[in-house]
């Protein structure tokens, strides 16, 4: 299974659009500040790749909006889903502000771990992360208004396997 994971876009739809081209992934996560890019890409797949399932969160410069007017999934702040039997907690991360100022990773790993999360797909630094925290892998697919991605592949047996691309 592979995940294609973006984060702060910031109104940038292409950079996003080639990557899909060039990664054909199953799963697209996106981890907030979108500000409409997201959705604007997830209409567009709905009919050329109809296949890729798009999941996505609010980040702090994203406003509510009532997606499923449009055929989307409607956004919140934190997301909890599964893929090919792993549990994927995605969040902007904008609710540790400890994560950005300081590096420190505590209350982030404690919010995983409280949901049983497998991986963690955060944004908010605009800094490509993977890090490895008592069995959660943390992913920050970096800022993807400047080219920045991340893909996640989920083998047969389990194992997770990221790799950052940079633009």
């Amino acid at each position: 299974m592979k995940i294609l994971c973006f984060s702060d876009s910031h109104g940038r739809v292409l950079s996003m659009y080639e990557a899909v081209q060039a990664e054909q992934p199953d799963v697209i996560l996106h981890a907030g500040d979108s500000e409409d890019s997201f959705e604007t890409l997830e209409e567009l797949l709905q009919k050329e790749q109809p296949h890729i399932e798009c999941r996505g969160v609010l980040g702090n410069c994203d406003r509510d909006q009532n997606l499923a007017s449009r055929g989307l999934h409607q956004r919140t702040h934190t997301e909890l889903l599964t893929v090919s039997d792993k549990r994927v907690l995605l969040l902007h991360s904008h609710q540790f502000p400890e994560l950005r100022m300081r590096g420190d990773y505590s209350k982030a790993l404690a919010f995983a771990r409280e949901r049983r999360a497998d991986m963690l797909v955060f944004g908010h630094t605009h800094r490509q992360e993977r890090l490895d925290l008592d069995g959660v892998v943390f992913v920050n697919p970096g800022a993807t208004q400047w080219g920045d991605y991340a893909v996640i592949d989920i083998s047969d047996s389990g194992e997770i396997s990221v790799r950052l691309v940079q633009g």
